[in-house]
């Protein structure tokens, strides 16, 4: 394949006016190929059910950066009875990808880039035949759940279909080959990268005065979906009862902490996140399953000692150095975690060695190697 040049990008997962944080890191990779010369155009169609949700919302300006975005509407079936659950993925399935087919446009891209399996259905189903090699970024935390909505010869032929495959975590890459060994040679691992232009410590005492939070208060911060695969509930049972305050980033899902230790819950600008993790002292995100976090790798870059799962989707590019690992499903080992890194000696130790650490994983260098990679390089 030669140069990559002009992208069509193709995503389920992307920011909306009245969901701007959705999918920001999907945007930043894109963002990123932006500024790296290439020209992209972006079909990220919008739910009518998800944008229903959110009709409370006052909708705001998404700055796409010089991205060439369309978002149509579409509908989509709730999956909300399990016995057909198979037969209403495919209808969404063929829902999106009529609408993604509604506004193609034919042009000589150079690849086809889509972000989670569910964004190269429709691409596969709708625009093989007529578009450039396909690049699937397979970043879900549990891919094998695909088995129960496709069956596992079902989504793999949807593996065998795409040009290239790229996996962010070693785990999903061992996994691809366990299906099929042939996939080997067009499948890669690239852990993801964060703009550490933008992700970056600030002063500590400023963004508190900016945030209004006390100078003298420990403060830990969640970043995340409100659920139970990512723990919030676990985190705030860790410092129930104690002085530490946490302030938990996120929107979607039904675990809410509610409690005189909760600082702030909801969800905030991407703008303001590299403010709240320079106003905290530590970051505790006990996730179950990742693919790779963007949410660690934001933390990471801004140098703020972690506390993170135990799992080897961090263990595989963490170190003791830089991370406190936890039994994500152990209370008192999350609470000891917290504790550990609020130590001021062992908290100090591990801002510095973040210093060096966070560089490892930029945006950018992960953007040159998924381009060479489709330039086959």
């Amino acid at each position: 394949m030669s140069e990559v040049k002009k992208i069509l990008a193709v995503t389920n997962n992307f920011p909306t006016p009245r969901f701007p944080e959705k999918g920001v890191f999907v945007m930043n990779i894109l963002k990123e190929m932006r500024r790296q010369g290439i020209e992209v155009d972006v079909i990220a169609p919008i739910s009518l059910g998800t944008e229903f949700k959110r009709m409370k919302r006052s909708p705001v300006k998404v700055d796409f950066e010089g991205l060439n975005v369309i978002q149509p509407y579409y509908l989509s079936i709730p999956q909300r009875f399990p016995r057909f659950r198979k037969a209403i993925t495919r209808i969404n399935d063929f829902l999106f990808g009529l609408a993604v087919w509604l506004c193609y446009r034919k042009k000589d891209y150079d690849l086809v880039y889509t972000h989670f399996l569910q964004s190269a259905i429709p691409v596969i189903t709708f625009l093989r035949r007529n578009t450039a090699p396909i690049l699937l970024n397979l970043g879900e935390s549990d891919p094998w759940d695909y088995d129960i909505y496709y069956g596992k010869k079902g989504w793999l032929n949807y593996l065998q279909k795409v040009t290239l495959l790229v996996t962010v975590s070693k785990v999903n890459y061992d996994y691809v080959l366990s299906l099929d060994a042939n996939l080997k040679e067009r499948t890669r691992y690239i852990p993801n990268g964060v703009n550490t232009n933008f992700f970056k410590p600030l002063d500590f005492v400023e963004s508190r005065k900016k945030l209004g939070l006390d100078l003298a208060t420990k403060y830990i911060v969640f970043c995340g979906h409100l659920d139970e695969r990512k723990g919030p509930l676990r985190v705030y049972e860790a410092i129930k009862g104690s002085s530490i305050k946490g302030i938990f980033l996120g929107s979607n899902g039904p675990d809410v902490p509610v409690g005189d230790e909760v600082a702030y819950v909801g969800p905030v600008e991407n703008g303001l996140v590299p403010l709240y993790l320079s106003a905290c002292d530590a970051f505790v995100l006990p996730s179950r399953s990742e693919g790779m976090s963007n949410a660690v790798l934001e933390a990471m870059a801004c140098c703020i000692p972690l506390v993170v799962s135990d799992k080897s989707f961090n263990t595989d590019f963490l170190t003791s150095e830089v991370a406190t690992f936890v039994d994500p499903d152990n209370v008192a080992d999350i609470k000891q975690g917290i504790n550990a890194v609020l130590e001021a000696k062992r908290n100090a130790e591990m801002r510095t060695a973040l210093k060096v650490f966070r560089d490892q994983f930029s945006i950018e260098t992960r953007i040159k190697r998924i381009l060479n990679f489709a330039a086959g390089n």
